[in-house]
């Protein structure tokens, strides 16, 4: 395998293959593809290609005798991994349905709605801001108060990561279960 420098990006198989040609314009096909954005004909042709490729040892199967036609052959034609195609081009293919237009009260309301609601949550965030500020303000306060050259200073302004104390309690999911003892289910091995 041989791959050149970011700007021709061109990828090439030189492996010996049973299909040789089939399978290097495969792997071109699939480099060029992946160069450009997926859209809807990318991935059809992505799906085609899959659906095309042959097996490196294809295996047949017999027909049973006095079966007539082989399934698939009928009115609707076609391979399976053909009907999964058209399937998922149908998906991909399909109108994007839009909701039914709302009345002019309606639209109203709902403006008013979203107007309230981002009334409140700005004052939420301000009332939020302003308590952590005020905060701020009175630690800074209370550290400038403490006498300077001290232990009380130095201890006061040291940071420590151990996290909360172990005796506070911490807000959980689901109430309390009654009878419920962590002991009884902790290994002591």
């Amino acid at each position: 395998r041989t791959l050149r420098g970011e700007k021709g990006a061109q990828a090439t198989q030189t492996t010996k293959l049973s299909d040789g040609g089939k399978m290097l314009s495969t792997i071109k096909s699939l480099v060029e593809l992946s160069r450009r954005p997926p859209t809807i004909a990318y991935w059809a042709k992505v799906v085609s290609m899959s659906s095309k490729a042959p097996a490196a040892n294809p295996v047949k199967k017999q027909q049973p005798r006095g079966k007539g036609k082989p399934a698939g052959s009928g009115k609707g034609g076609g391979s399976a991994s053909d009907k999964i195609q058209n399937t998922l081009m149908a998906c991909l293919d399909a109108p994007k349905r839009k909701a039914p237009r709302a009345s002019e009260e309606e639209m109203a309301r709902r403006s008013e709605i979203g107007r309230q609601y981002v009334i409140g949550k700005f004052r939420r965030h301000n009332e939020i801001n302003h308590d952590i500020s005020c905060k701020i303000k009175m630690k800074i306060f209370a550290v400038k108060m403490l006498p300077r050259g001290t232990k009380w200073k130095e201890e006061a302004l040291k940071v420590t990561n151990e996290g909360p104390p172990l005796h506070r309690k911490i807000p959980l999911l689901t109430p309390p279960i009654p009878g419920y003892k962590v002991s009884d289910w902790v290994r002591n091995d």
